[in-house]
């Protein structure tokens, strides 16, 4: 793709990410078409969109972005992937139950790298459910400690 301009240069940053300008948009926070139309039109965006663009991936490069020169990213691909596999799974189950999102991201996968992003989002998920599970226990387990320390400071009076 010729990336002579910075729409074309965001085209393939959202392309690499595996996604679609409105699902980017969506991750973003923007509204919908506002990031579509830009690119098909080269027209500017607000310094509140870049704003927000750059606050959600922050390992996008900003020199690459508006000067073309420089890599894409200013850390290593893992990270970005595994961003977009956390924020993907927020946007998606806003109006899904976890596993209609994964159904619906399975059946999008179009190439290998869509299928790892895939992938990233279900162990996102399971470490989440793990954590949650975990985090559950110990909040159980203060408020037993609390019961017990309750029950003790009444037998002392």
């Amino acid at each position: 793709m010729n990336q002579h301009t910075w729409q074309d240069r965001l085209r393939s940053f959202i392309e690499y990410l595996g996604l679609k300008p409105t699902s980017f948009e969506g991750l973003v926070g923007l509204s919908h078409g506002s990031i579509g139309k830009a690119l098909k039109s080269k027209s500017s965006i607000g310094t509140d969109k870049l704003e927000k663009i750059f606050s959600e991936y922050p390992d996008l490069n900003p020199t690459w972005l508006f000067k073309g020169s420089g890599e894409m990213l200013l850390s290593n691909e893992e990270t970005v992937y595994a961003h977009v596999a956390e924020e993907f799974v927020v946007y998606m189950t806003k109006s899904q139950t976890t596993s209609d999102a994964i159904k619906e991201l399975k059946g999008m996968a179009a190439d290998a790298r869509q299928a790892h992003l895939i992938g990233l989002i279900e162990q996102a998920i399971n470490d989440l459910s793990r954590e949650n599970v975990e985090l559950k226990n110990k909040l159980l387990k203060l408020y037993e400690d609390k019961e017990r320390l309750a029950n003790k400071i009444d037998r002392l009076l």
